[in-house]
């Protein structure tokens, strides 16, 4: 990785260097366009996770290395058992809830089609497809007008969308992230994750083990969106230092999920996780492969997955616009093309269509 040049955005260029003084790039996992080829036989394999071999369990699913609900169809896995497949794949019905809308407006086939999204109470519901002769478009209604799901403010310029996610469990969350960098991460490095594999497996909890299940959030601006889910793992530069051995970093659309990779038998050895002591590293900000064109804002924040309890989370996305844009417009008949005198009123929103730009909706002349 020595000839790699990433770069970052202009206020979290301090985060990395401060990051790349203990911790480089050791290896890196993409999705592939087509199927893989030179899998190791069904009757030569050995989970990585459980250590079964062909005789003591099966191998007929395809296992995906990063989950297919990501948009990952090709990245597979040749050691990974049916047994611990359907274990991990429980805990993706409770990633899915975790994402929520985002499936859906980012356009990103999970297995076969773009999936729907309906909110848990019913207020919401999302389609990704063609309407109104808009092709690649999102339409988002309100279907029950109990609760206001579109707040606008016109003078502000600023739209909101509030709605309320469907129940997930955090930890079962954390673990399906956990699972997925361990999946990624080279096979000879299992061996010193054995501690960290047992919390896929067991319900282990407790106060120094619960500061390990937090996430890192950063959120990129949209346009630098990327269709195909990729992870890195960062290695630590000094094997001596008092710090945990490797981090992972998974880019998903226009979000980073970033973690460290708990249990690593030599971090034990250091001590790092005795005491209640917290594990304290620097995290590696949004990594891009090319100079950004300006200084977006990127946010970030901590999600803490220790939970056992189920939750049910309001999430609430937002977007701005001119401001006064709305007061400005006009109100045309979409059937007849006839240009009326009717106000439009914020309050009166019933769905919004998100299209790619320059798209242009076809009207009756007039």
């Amino acid at each position: 990785m020595d000839n790699l040049t990433v770069y970052t955005f202009k206020s979290w260029v301090n985060e990395l260097i401060r990051f790349t003084k203990h911790y480089t790039i050791e290896f890196i996992s993409g999705c592939p366009d087509n199927k893989m080829k030179g899998l190791t036989p069904k009757r030569e394999r050995v989970c990585r996770f459980c250590g079964r071999n062909n005789t003591q369990t099966k191998f007929n699913k395809i296992a995906h290395t990063i989950p297919q609900l990501l948009g990952n169809k090709h990245l597979v896995s040749d050691d990974e058992c049916d047994i611990c497949n359907s274990l991990f794949s429980s805990y993706e019905n409770d990633l899915t809830n975790f994402l929520g809308l985002i499936r859906t407006i980012s356009g990103v086939k999970a297995k076969e089609n773009i999936p729907k999204f309906t909110s848990n109470d019913g207020a919401l519901v999302a389609k990704y497809g063609e309407f109104d002769g808009l092709s690649d478009c999102v339409k988002i209604e309100q279907s029950n007008f109990e609760k206001k799901v579109f707040e606008i403010n016109d003078e502000l310029g600023r739209a909101e969308i509030r709605f309320l996610k469907n129940p997930y469990t955090p930890i079962k969350v954390y673990k399906a992230f956990l699972k997925i960098a361990l999946a990624v991460i080279p096979k000879e490095y299992m061996k010193y994750y054995q501690e960290s594999v047992r919390l896929l497996f067991e319900n282990r909890y407790d106060e120094v083990l619960s500061e390990l299940f937090k996430v890192v959030h950063y959120q990129l601006p949209l346009e630098y969106s990327d269709k195909k889910p990729s992870c890195f793992i960062f290695r630590k530069l000094d094997d001596n230092e008092k710090c945990v051995t490797h981090i992972f970093y998974l880019r998903y659309l226009n979000n980073v999920y970033e973690f460290i990779i708990p249990l690593h038998s030599e971090d034990l050895k250091h001590g790092l996780y005795r005491g209640g002591n917290k594990v304290v590293v620097p995290m590696c900000p949004p990594l891009l492969f090319s100079m950004p064109k300006d200084d977006s804002i990127c946010g970030v924040n901590m999600k803490d997955l220790s939970s056992n309890i189920r939750l049910k989370e309001e999430e609430k996305i937002e977007f701005d616009f001119p401001p006064n844009l709305i007061s400005s417009t006009i109100c045309i008949n979409p059937k007849t093309g006839e240009v009326t005198d009717h106000i439009f009123d914020p309050n009166d929103i019933v769905a919004m269509l998100l299209a790619p730009g320059g798209s242009k909706i076809n009207l009756p002349n007039n």
